[in-house]
């Protein structure tokens, strides 16, 4: 079985043979028909990038478990199945199985700092998001899919950044009752970053200032009345 995977990697890497990912691939899914989890990791990436074979995430997320299950020692699998569940929009799933990897193995948990803090941001864990974000920033991550993914962290970090600052703004009018101030800080934090929790926060906002107006103008009304009855009382008088 692992003949299989070693052909399929002399094919996609040029060694000692004519680069030729159509044929890489064909080995590779030699090997992983047969459960070698070094040639079902090796067709997951192909099919991740569209290398050789059609962009497939669903065989790529069925392939790394695989190989994942067989050698659950093995780092490079899960993170590269935790981008996939990211990639998927399963971000529960793509943190989980990020973290699992650790800091064993060849590529650094570093290198895949980008997906975690991209998953742990869908999740709506905004520390952690940021934690991870700014590690992803600092630092080339070369490793992640071949790509240096700095430029992005830092993007979505400053947009965290922002999003969060509005949140502890809005914050503030809330401590004095500002419900006018928090709503605004809210929208502009919903403008940057939808979250589910500012949304709750900014709909509680609202239905109070919407019972606050109702109840001025049931007063008012009721002044009014009032007031009708004097009138009516001089007129009479």
């Amino acid at each position: 079985k692992e003949a299989f995977a070693n052909l399929g990697e002399m094919c996609a890497q040029g060694w000692g043979v004519p680069r030729d990912f159509n044929e890489a691939a064909e080995w590779f899914r030699r090997g992983a028909d047969a459960g070698e989890p070094r040639a079902q990791f090796n067709l997951a990436r192909l099919h991740v990038m569209g290398t050789g074979v059609r962009v497939d995430l669903d065989k790529a997320r069925r392939l790394l478990q695989e190989a994942a299950r067989a050698q659950p020692q093995e780092p490079r699998y899960r993170n590269w199945l935790g981008s996939v569940y990211y990639d998927l929009g399963d971000y529960d799933s793509a943190v989980e199985m990020l973290r699992s990897a650790g800091t064993q193995g060849a590529e650094p948990a570093r290198a895949w700092d980008y997906y975690l803090g991209m998953a742990l941001l869908k999740a709506e864990k905004f520390e952690e998001a940021r934690e991870a974000l700014l590690r992803a920033a600092a630092e080339p991550v070369e490793h992640n899919r071949g790509l240096d993914r700095r430029k992005e962290a830092g993007e979505e970090l400053s947009r965290l950044e922002r999003h969060l600052e509005h949140r502890r703004k809005a914050a503030r009018f809330l401590s004095v009752r500002e419900l006018g101030g928090a709503k605004d800080e809210l929208a502009a934090a919903m403008a940057i970053l939808a979250s589910r929790e500012a949304k709750a926060e900014l709909a509680a906002i609202e239905e109070s200032l919407a019972a606050r107006k109702a109840k001025r103008g049931g007063l008012a009304a009721a002044g009014l009345g009032a007031a009708s009855v004097s009138v009516a009382g001089a007129i009479f008088l």
